[in-house]
């Protein structure tokens, strides 16, 4: 995807009405984990989970679309705190993953080969794929930290998988319990401003979905209630890139 995008900046560059940008991103979001996988035992609360993003995009553009492909590192996951019979449960899951979006834009509002510095809407859409780095989960109840086996069993009876999943025995890692790789949607709207006609800056509300079940096979176990629904990441939140565009200089509007 690298190669053939480079092919296409480069092809590009003849053309006087397509430039070439390349950029800076990075994103404060809010993180969610769809369909909590607690292995049998009692699903809990939801809490609020941050997660960071930080990457770099190359793209080109012509007149009101554009095309890019970006490289992040994120983090993902998901708080959880509830009360299971009178005692106070926390799970905390940090994911960390290299991302890969490809994105196509539209801008909105007169044509945009104008530079002259106002504001414009644009809306976007994309897929993304993700390779899982590194996961880290912390088991509490009581205000102490526990094992899984200790944790997803702490108030006897309440989880039908448990002799299943002593058997099977607890991963060497916790990023065994997820899929290496992920893959879903994205969807933004934002407002971009041309500094000059070299260089932009844009703010947007991004949100993503992935498609896949994010559980590795062997951990993918009912509820209580004797339902599996797949897990998927998702997060939502204000990205700011900035750009420097390279190719044919358009003339400023004063």
């Amino acid at each position: 995807m690298c190669l053939m995008l480079s092919s296409l900046c480069l092809s590009s560059q003849k053309k006087a009405d397509i430039r070439t940008y390349y950029g800076l991103n990075g994103a404060l979001n809010l993180t969610s984990i769809a369909n909590q996988n607690n292995y049998g035992y009692v699903e809990m609360r939801y809490d609020f989970a941050i997660g960071t993003l930080i990457g770099i995009q190359a793209g080109v553009e012509r007149n009101k679309d554009a095309f890019h492909i970006e490289l992040n590192y994120a983090t993902m996951g998901q708080r959880y705190e509830d009360k299971i019979a009178d005692v106070l449960h926390r799970k905390l899951v940090a994911l960390r993953y290299i991302q890969v979006p490809l994105i196509y834009t539209r801008i909105f509002g007169e044509d945009p080969n104008n530079y002259d510095g106002d504001v414009r809407i644009y809306g976007s859409i994309g897929l993304q794929f993700a390779y899982l780095q590194d996961a880290n989960l912390e088991w509490y109840a009581d205000d102490k930290e526990l094992d899984m086996l200790n944790f997803i069993d702490h108030v006897p009876g309440r989880n039908a998988n448990i002799e299943t999943i002593k058997a099977q025995g607890a991963p060497a890692l916790d990023r065994d319990l997820y899929q290496d790789y992920d893959f879903g949607g994205l969807i933004s709207l934002g407002i971009i401003k041309h500094l000059s006609y070299d260089t932009a800056i844009s703010a947007e509300i991004r949100g993503s979905i992935g498609f896949l079940d994010m559980n590795a096979v062997p951990w993918r176990y009912p509820n209580r209630f004797d339902i599996y629904e797949p897990s998927r990441n998702a997060h939502g939140g204000l990205h700011i890139n900035l750009y420097h565009y390279f190719g044919d200089k358009r003339k400023m509007i004063n």
